[in-house]
């Protein structure tokens, strides 16, 4: 907890993909930075409990296709589980789910 090094956080990030930065990776005007003191992560970025760590970016994009493929297939699954029900039943009135998203910022 506070104060102590989580090292099953650490190894899981590690094999997500994630690597971790050291002082010595920064440029001079970084040097300040306070890093880890003992431990496997020792010389690593720190700030108040957390390390810091960069991923290459084809990785970043491979997560991002993988979770909206996740999302599409989670939405498939409904649509076929919940309204293939009620299409068998002609009491039901045909539902074809429209799906919008609108994101905004301040006063509408």
């Amino acid at each position: 907890m506070l104060g102590e090094e989580d090292r099953s956080n650490v190894s899981r990030r590690v094999r997500e993909g994630w690597e971790l930065v050291k002082l010595e990776e920064l440029p001079s005007e970084w040097q300040h930075m306070s890093t880890v003191a003992v431990g496997k992560s020792s010389g690593v970025i720190n700030n108040e409990g957390l390390i810091l760590g960069k991923m290459p970016t084809e990785m970043v994009e491979q997560r991002k296709a993988y979770y909206q493929q996740k999302n599409v297939d989670q939405v498939q699954a409904l649509d076929n589980t919940v309204f293939n029900d009620s299409r068998k039943d002609g009491r039901y009135v045909k539902y074809d789910p429209q799906r919008d998203t609108k994101v905004t910022f301040g006063k509408q």
